[in-house]
C-alpha cells in the first residue's frame, strides 16, 4: 500500500471523503486499485441521447451509488466552464440527527437495488452493518419496499435530516483537471448543480469494492 493510498483512507474514516492533488490517468488507476477492486469505469458528461441525471444539464439530486460501491473516485479530465462542483453531504451526521427508534427501524426498511438489466432486484437495507461499520443507502428518489407506518415515517425522517442537511452544510469540491475525488459511498451522498446544456465537463469514475 502507497503513502498516498494511506492518506486516502485515512481521510476517508476521518470525514468520508478525500481530495486527491493532480495526477496522470495511469497514477489515477493504480490508485483506484490500490483501494480495492475498481469496476464500472463511466465517463462522466453530458449526452443527449441518455435519459438520466448522469448525462442531463439539469441538477443531479444527492444520492448514493450502487451499494456494492464502497468507494467512489473521479478524476477531472475537463471540467465546466462556470461550475462543475460536486456536492456531497455527510448521510452520518444526517443519520446522527435522528433518535435512536428511528435508526433501529432503518435497519428493517429495505430498497430494491437492480445489478443488472433483466435480472431481478435484489433488497438492500437502508442502515446495514459491516466490516467498515455502519452503511447507508439513500437516495431521494427510492421508495421503501415496506408499507407500514412505522417503516415509512422512519424513512420520512431521514429524508427531512438529509434535507436540512443540504440547507445547512452541504460541502461542494471543484475538481482542478488532473484532481480527483474519492468519498465513502456508504456514508457520503454526492449530487451537483445544474450546469450549461454545453459543458464540456468530464469526469472518469470507478467504484471500487473493498471487500473479497
Amino acid at each position: 500500500m502507497t503513502p498516498l493510498c494511506d492518506q486516502v483512507r485515512s481521510e476517508l474514516r476521518n470525514s468520508g471523503w478525500c481530495r486527491v492533488p493532480a495526477m496522470t490517468d495511469a497514477e489515477y488507476r493504480a490508485l483506484a486499485g490500490s483501494l480495492g477492486r475498481h469496476w464500472c469505469e463511466t465517463e462522466v458528461a453530458l449526452r443527449r441521447d441518455v435519459r438520466t441525471y448522469l448525462c442531463q444539464p439539469e441538477p443531479v439530486p444527492c444520492h448514493m451509488d450502487h451499494p456494492e460501491a464502497d468507494y467512489i473516485c473521479w478524476r477531472c479530465e475537463r471540467q465546466d466552464d462556470s461550475d462543475g462542483a460536486q456536492i456531497l453531504l455527510d448521510g452520518h451526521e444526517a443519520l446522527s440527527r435522528c433518535d435512536e427508534q428511528t435508526r433501529e427501524a432503518l435497519r428493517h426498511v429495505h430498497a430494491e437495488v437492480h445489478v443488472r438489466s433483466g435480472e431481478p432486484p435484489s433488497l438492500v437495507p437502508i442502515l446495514r452493518t459491516t466490516q467498515l461499520g455502519d452503511r447507508l443507502f439513500f437516495a431521494a428518489w427510492i421508495k421503501p419496499v415496506e408499507t407500514d407506518v412505522h417503516s415509512i415515517r422512519a424513512y420520512q425522517t431521514l429524508g427531512r435530516e438529509m434535507d436540512r442537511l443540504q440547507d445547512q452544510n452541504p460541502i461542494r469540491v471543484l475538481l482542478d483537471v488532473g484532481e480527483a475525488l474519492v468519498i465513502d459511498n456508504g456514508r457520503m451522498l454526492h449530487g451537483r448543480d445544474s450546469i450549461n446544456h454545453d459543458s464540456k465537463r468530464l469526469l472518469r469514475r470507478f467504484w471500487i469494492t473493498t471487500r473479497g
